[in-house]
């Protein structure tokens, strides 16, 4: 998990980590003890019992706002729903994880979404920060890192289309 430098618009701390595959993120430290993370992936490719392991993991640890982008993201959201259900009902929750996805956008507006819009509440404020995952994809990954390198200008681009 590697740090990014954020600007004064962006409320939280901003962390990114590249991963091979999606299993990867079940080792991954998560750097407070709330999040929002966005997901970049190719969920076609990824089963319903290892998006439900992951999406568990990160509520585990505090997810409270997951974002997904990448082709199918529309099931990854529909599977965090459900695990957060499920682990509603067994009083394994610490907060209320909000879910979208972002199959209609571009990943800068997706990136701009997580960074800027998907916001905890204030019970969370203190210790949040926004997580932004990509998953084996050298391109998604080349884009993140350079949308990240600038923010203030990802946040221009954006409002500018």
């Amino acid at each position: 998990m590697k740090p990014i430098a954020s600007n004064a618009e962006n409320p939280f701390p901003v962390f990114v980590a590249h991963v091979p595959c999606l299993a990867d993120i079940l080792s991954l430290p998560i750097p407070s003890k709330y999040f929002t993370v966005l997901l970049c992936a190719d969920f076609r490719a990824e089963s319903t019992e290892q998006l439900s392991a992951v999406t568990e993991f990160l509520i585990e640890r505090g997810n409270v706002w997951f974002c997904s982008w990448g082709e199918d993201c529309e099931r990854a959201h529909d599977i965090c729903d459900w695990q957060y259900v499920e682990m509603e009902m067994e009083d394994r929750t610490k907060v209320m994880v909000m879910t979208t996805w972002h199959s209609d956008e571009s990943l800068e507006e997706a990136l701009r979404f997580a960074l800027f819009v998907a916001t905890a509440e204030d019970p969370c404020w203190d210790d949040c920060s926004t997580v932004v995952v990509s998953v084996g994809n050298a391109t998604w990954r080349a884009e993140i890192d350079a949308a990240l390198s600038d923010i203030a200008g990802l946040e221009e681009r954006c409002i500018a289309e």
